[in-house]
């Protein structure tokens, strides 16, 4: 677990980002943004960016929490297979 001396500062960091995207009038896309807590060191406490409270989340398009990227793999493959299956039912 994280100490409240690390969540503080995080939540800091994010506070300053926000505020320099805010400064150069660049909009955050909170709705794509969450937490992966990756290793043995986790957080429960609710981050925020704009007064937004970011999920958690297990995995990200890209990777899990075990930094594999073997889902996203799986769902490209699953994806390439069906659009390669709608090829060949509807070819001449």
């Amino acid at each position: 677990m994280l100490s409240a001396t690390d969540v503080n500062s995080f939540q800091f960091a994010l506070d300053h980002i926000t505020a320099w995207c805010n400064d150069w009038q660049l909009q955050t896309a909170v709705n794509k943004c969450s937490i992966l807590n990756i290793g043995r060191t986790t957080t429960s406490d609710d981050l925020q960016i704009d007064g937004n409270v970011l999920p958690m989340v297990s995995t990200v398009k890209d990777l899990d929490s075990n930094l594999s990227s073997t889902s996203h793999v799986m769902s490209v493959v699953f994806t390439a297979n069906q659009r390669v299956s709608f090829f060949m039912d509807h070819s001449v």
